[in-house]
């Protein structure tokens, strides 16, 4: 499992249980799973720059970030861990632990998250 798998399959997850979206979070969504495009690219500062633009200014309020901000912004934060530096296992596999608890905790169920954390 790749990071860019790891976040799109997280985002599905929780797409699939907010089906009742905004355009401007659809759009964030999209921009966060679309990931392995910017890669490809050689463009992890535009995935970056692009999802604050779309993302920041909601999760700054958080009277008005919704569970679901929440979610992605938690699954961002994951995603760019790695952006700059060496990759490094074993705080990815805690970190996608730590993801996949906090978006239980907003009310997400993740018990079809069968993603092996020792396979990165």
């Amino acid at each position: 499992m790749t990071v860019s798998q790891a976040i799109q399959s997280l985002i599905e997850t929780i797409e699939a249980q907010d089906r009742d979206l905004s355009h401007e979070r659809e759009l964030a969504a999209y921009v966060i799973k679309s990931l392995p495009l910017y890669l490809s690219a050689k463009r992890l500062d535009l995935w970056e720059n692009t999802v604050c633009d779309v993302l920041c200014e909601v999760i700054e309020d958080e009277d008005k970030a919704s569970g679901f901000d929440l979610a992605l912004w938690s699954i961002f934060e994951f995603g760019r861990f790695n952006l700059y530096t060496q990759f490094d296992k074993e705080k990815t596999s805690e970190l996608y632990l730590d993801v996949k608890e906090k978006l239980k905790e907003i009310g997400y169920d993740l018990t079809n998250d069968i993603h092996n954390v020792d396979n990165w």
